[in-house]
């Protein structure tokens, strides 16, 4: 599998598929499901995305890679037929809008390691290039650091990545080109994607989790349960509720004022290894527009589901408290908290308060058009429900 795939200069499904195909020599896609998707991902590249040489570059190796991930599962489901019967049985997935609080949760639930979580280089390749199974080498961890050394610094400052830390399954969901796209300026894709229906990319999900869960066993490793994490889950709890049934939803709340001045901070920098310049008026639009269907199809999705699948958190109690709200926590998922569950718990929490970023992320609404009471106003219906159903005030 190639890393640096050679870069076309046409964004058609053509190229990206032949440019796959010859990366890892193989030809079954499986499902046709993603053809339609992809279509539109490249539509979006090629009228909305305002690219630099760089930002297609990146964009075009990132298409091939979802494709090239892609060619590998299938061959391996091919060769392995038993990966299939792998069962998936009530996994965690904490969610929440960004900048509220889910990656400091997750990375403290993963410090009790009888749960299975994502490492980085999990995400980005989920499936060994080479037969593992009949003891070939695995080189995605050294792959993934170099993937990592060329991540710009803002980006890095803003989500701390390392090869071996807990990440954010997303990743798994891009190969369907059905998750919406945080990197770029795509306004006309992403209201496409907000009509289309999601299960198929939860569908994918789920394969994905089969093979590393197979993956784990073929180590000679009990499988465990898996704690994932990823805000874009926000938008869609419904499909992943229908795909995983039996699952755990724990929904962080914080200020959307915050959140969405945050998060417009974060993607500003991320969005630099697409585009040499971006114009912060926009992004603000299309963060607060996001933020606010996710808020409103979570709210939604609570009224088709069982009150039990959902357990929620304030972003004050993750931070400032998260050890005197993990018993509730462990409660809800039916995990066991003994001594040495607790000691592992407190141990993460020392670490995360010891690896904060030294940088103070100082964010201001303004810069990108927006105002607090803009959002408040856009957010409205989200804050009654949090002050009526949760008894908290989110904007003080």
């Amino acid at each position: 599998m190639k890393d640096f795939p050679v870069i076309e200069t046409q964004f058609t499904v053509d190229a990206v598929l032949a440019d796959a195909r010859d990366a890892v020599g193989l030809n079954n896609f499986g499902d046709d499901q993603f053809l339609g998707p992809l279509e539109r991902w490249l539509q979006a590249q090629r009228d909305e995305a305002r690219m630099s040489d760089q930002g297609r570059v990146v964009a075009f190796r990132q298409a091939s890679q979802h494709l090239q991930t892609r060619l590998i599962i299938e061959d391996h489901f091919n060769r392995y037929p038993e990966i299939a019967e792998e069962r998936i049985e009530s996994p965690v997935f904490v969610v929440g809008l960004y900048r509220s609080g889910t990656t400091k949760l997750h990375r403290l639930l993963c410090s009790d390691m009888r749960w299975r979580y994502l490492k980085t280089w999990q995400v980005m390749y989920p499936v060994p290039f080479d037969d593992i199974a009949a003891g070939a080498p695995d080189r995605r961890r050294d792959l993934t650091q170099q993937r990592l050394d060329r991540l710009s610094l803002g980006s890095r400052d803003a989500h701390p990545m390392s090869v071996d830390a807990p990440e954010e399954d997303w990743l798994l969901m891009a190969q369907t080109f059905l998750v919406p796209n945080i990197g770029q300026h795509t306004p006309a894709y992403s209201r496409w994607l907000e009509q289309q229906d999601a299960t198929p990319m939860y569908h994918y999900l789920h394969r994905q989790l089969q093979i590393l869960q197979w993956q784990e066993r073929i180590k000679g490793s009990e499988p465990r349960r898996f704690c994932l994490k990823a805000p874009v889950h926000l938008e869609f709890i419904d499909p992943l509720l229908t795909v995983f049934p039996d699952a755990r939803v724990i929904v962080t709340h914080r200020d959307p004022a915050k959140s969405v001045a945050s998060n417009c901070l974060m993607l500003e920098a991320y969005q630099h290894k697409y585009v040499d310049d971006i114009d912060p008026i926009e992004l603000g639009r299309e963060v607060l527009h996001k933020s606010v269907v996710g808020l409103d199809n979570s709210l939604r999705a609570r009224k088709e589901h069982p009150r039990e699948s959902f357990f929620e958190i304030t972003f004050s109690d993750v931070v400032k408290r998260p050890l005197e709200v993990i018993p509730d926590l462990y409660r809800f998922t039916g995990m066991d908290l003994d001594d040495d569950a607790m000691e592992a718990l407190q141990r993460g929490d020392e670490v995360g308060e010891q690896h904060k970023s030294s940088a103070r992320h100082q964010y201001e609404a303004a810069r990108y058009g927006l105002s607090d009471k803009l959002i408040y106003e856009q957010t409205r219906g989200y804050l009654d429900w949090a002050s009526s159903t949760l008894g908290v005030e989110l904007c003080r």
